[in-house]
């Protein structure tokens, strides 16, 4: 059995899974608490929806830990690739163009 976490870097809060939990796909709160402290500060806070992104560092995936070795390296190079697709073309997200 292989896992894939989520919301945080699962295996910071189970060490124990670190033998089947690949990564996290992680929701970093505490940058997207920032941004919006920071334009609550500013005054320029308004209502609705904050989406966050690869590109603001809202989101993006946990280190692989026990299984930095196990990944084979070009498989490493394509998510990094695809992560950068996602920054520079989020349209992509969108269904707006082909990947």
């Amino acid at each position: 059995m292989k896992a894939i976490g989520v919301d945080v870097d699962q295996y910071l809060t189970f060490p124990e899974a670190g033998s089947v939990l690949i990564t996290s796909v992680m929701k970093n709160v505490d940058v997207a608490a920032g941004v919006i402290v920071q334009k609550f500060a500013a005054g320029k806070l308004t209502s609705g929806i904050n989406s966050f992104d690869l590109k603001s560092g809202a989101v993006g995936l946990a280190p692989f830990h026990e299984w930095e070795d196990k990944i084979p390296q070009a498989c490493k190079d394509l998510v990094a690739q695809a992560n950068k697709k996602l920054v520079l073309h989020p349209e992509i997200l969108k269904g707006e163009t082909e990947y």
